[in-house]
């Protein structure tokens, strides 16, 4: 769309401004994400590097839902990464606000950072649980 077909009733204060988010994910941890007002776009999931990492191994990333009863759902595998094969997924997964989200991993010891960006400036709220 050209500037010029714009309303003069619309400018670009009345759009939404897009906020950039990383969680990390360590491992034997869950992470529980709370998605307000906004949708939260994943776009990668990668190993996140230290002086720690082991030099082979697999790790892979979960995402499981919250019903409204506040009853975890099952897991399922988003990200398998392998350290020196596949250190970064790029993934394409749209969250909505209808209920939180657990992240958790399984595999070394290794942990993961899940990048990604909401459709709004509304924050994500985490929680280790």
């Amino acid at each position: 769309i050209r500037a010029s077909d714009w309303s003069s009733d619309v400018c670009s204060s009345d759009l939404p401004i897009p906020s950039f988010s990383t969680i990390v994910v360590n491992p034997n941890e869950r992470i529980k994400v709370t998605i307000k007002e906004t949708v939260w776009c994943i776009t990668s999931a990668s190993l996140v590097i230290n002086d720690k990492i082991p030099n082979e191994g697999r790790v892979v990333l979960y995402i499981s839902m919250i019903d409204e009863d506040g009853k975890e759902g099952e897991k399922i595998a988003i990200a398998p990464l392998t350290i020196g094969k596949c250190e970064v997924v790029n993934l394409d997964y749209t969250i909505n606000s209808f209920a939180p989200v657990i992240f958790s991993t399984e595999g070394c010891n290794v942990s993961i950072s899940i990048n990604g960006y909401t459709t709004s400036a509304e924050q994500l709220t985490f929680e280790k649980i």
